[in-house]
């Protein structure tokens, strides 16, 4: 163990169980705060559609919020966005959300092919490279998936794919596998 870890070998170490000089403080799900955006004077909506703002952001919350990683994106829809539903992405104080479902229960779905150069993915990826490039040497780059039940439900609305559990069981398996895919 070494007198003084960096925050990275920190979380690292923690997470390998391994002795650490002392206990990381970290935020694996979504941090950047209002208080954040203030202080790097990078805010939302816009942080969510360009790279470079989208990683300086997320380099902001340890610098402001004493937190021990630099986690990206902010929201749950970057999925959704690719697979074709209608997301809003919202204001500096809310997170985005879907507006309109891409799927019904009968309908085909498949991952687009070009999925990682399409909209937000491509610039989640981008800024992934910039986060890395900039701070990770010194803190873990904590890059935020989302689930497949979450994105199946983002795909045909929560309230269809939570009746068809028992009604459908096959749509749900249809569009959680595709989910699971990307």
């Amino acid at each position: 163990m070494a007198s003084k870890m960096t925050p990275r070998e920190r979380v690292l170490a923690a997470l390998d169980l391994k002795e650490v000089d002392r206990p990381p403080v970290v935020c694996f799900t979504q941090s950047a705060t209002v208080d954040v955006m203030d202080a790097v004077k990078i805010y939302w909506p816009e942080a969510h559609t360009d790279a470079h703002k989208m990683a300086d952001l997320a380099i902001g919350v340890p610098k402001v919020l004493g937190l021990e990683s630099v986690r990206l994106p902010y929201c749950l829809t970057v999925e959704a966005e690719v697979m074709g539903c209608t997301v809003d992405l919202g204001k500096q104080d809310r997170t985005p959300m879907v507006k309109k479902h891409g799927y019904e229960g009968d309908s085909e779905v498949k991952v687009p092919e070009n999925v990682t150069s399409m909209g937000r993915m491509k610039t989640v990826i981008e800024a992934v490279k910039i986060a890395k490039q900039k701070a990770g040497k010194e803190y873990p780059i904590v890059v935020g998936t989302t689930g497949p039940v979450t994105i199946a439900g983002h795909l045909v609305g929560t309230e269809n794919l939570l009746l068809w559990m028992i009604t459908e069981p096959d749509n749900v398996k249809k569009f959680v596998d595709v989910a699971a895919d990307l």
